[in-house]
């Protein structure tokens, strides 16, 4: 896999470089990938958005996780937008970051500890253009 492509530092902003080398092992979504080893080279304000599908969560359960929460995600370094919505017979949380990591730093200390653990990981996307009012 090559290098990552140029992406926008922020949507709407002018196109910087991503530094971004896969190595073996990564967990890759869609044409992002993850990586916890050491060296490993990613730029930090990558704009992406997160699906996150958990099959079989009741909205009820969806409701009580995102009660506790929303206060900190909306004050979460990188976090821009949450969106919830019941498909499939279960919740898909659809989310904008200005990074990946910036992401995972939040939801693994306040989402993940709430999750079964067979849930599936997040899918990463990175933006090409946004418009909001």
């Amino acid at each position: 896999m090559p290098n990552c492509p140029a992406v926008p530092a922020k949507v709407g902003h002018a196109r910087q470089p991503a530094f971004c080398t896969p190595r073996a092992g990564d967990v890759t979504y869609g044409s992002m990938s993850r990586s916890n080893l050491q060296g490993h080279k990613r730029k930090v304000s990558m704009t992406v958005l997160k699906q996150h599908h958990s099959p079989g969560m009741p909205a009820e359960a969806y409701d009580q996780v995102a009660v506790e929460a929303m206060p900190s995600q909306s004050k979460a370094d990188g976090f821009i937008a949450h969106y919830a919505i019941v498909e499939d017979g279960g919740i898909t949380v659809i989310e904008i970051w200005d990074s990946i990591d910036q992401h995972d730093a939040w939801f693994n200390e306040v989402v993940r500890p709430h999750l079964p653990p067979d849930t599936p990981e997040p899918k990463f996307a990175e933006l090409h253009n946004s418009n909001a009012k």
